[in-house]
This record gives C-alpha cells, sequence and structure tokens, in this order.
C-alpha cells in the first residue's frame, strides 16, 4: 500500500487520503471504533518478510490522516 482512498457508506465515489506512512504489500486490516489498523505486511512484493509494523488511521469529522510513528508509548521500530 503506498495510496490510499476511503468511501463513506452512501457514497458514490473514494476520496483520495495520506497515504500510510510505511508502504506496504500483502498487508493485513482490521476496523476499530473509529480507526482503521494496516497490520504487519512487507516492504517488498512477493516476500514473506513481515514489516512488524502496526499502522493506524483515525477518522473524525474532518478528513483521514496517519498518526505520526513513532508514537510515545510503541515499542521500539513499531507503531501503534
Amino acid at each position: 500500500v503506498n495510496a490510499a482512498e476511503a468511501i463513506a457508506a452512501g457514497d458514490a465515489a473514494w476520496t483520495p487520503i495520506p497515504a500510510p506512512p510505511v508502504a506496504v504489500h500483502g498487508v493485513g486490516g482490521a476496523i476499530h471504533g473509529n480507526a482503521f489498523h494496516l497490520i504487519g505486511g512487507s516492504r517488498v512484493a512477493a516476500t514473506a518478510v513481515n514489516t512488524g509494523t502496526v499502522q493506524v488511521y483515525r477518522f473524525g469529522p474532518s478528513r483521514a490522516a496517519a498518526l505520526s510513528r513513532p508514537r510515545a508509548g510503541s515499542p521500539a521500530g513499531t507503531s501503534r
């Protein structure tokens, strides 16, 4: 993932949002509350080397934004 788009329920078109801080391939994703989590992934396509990162997008009344990384409280080399 090196680009991202979002769509709101009822909208007819996707809207570009900020790209994740770390571009990844084969990443897992989950939504929890108002946040979308990108979990793991590889920096190179067709490899099994996991980045070991969790990237988080928080959504609210304003436009979506990726959280800075690393952040206080995150284990070294990861973001939460």
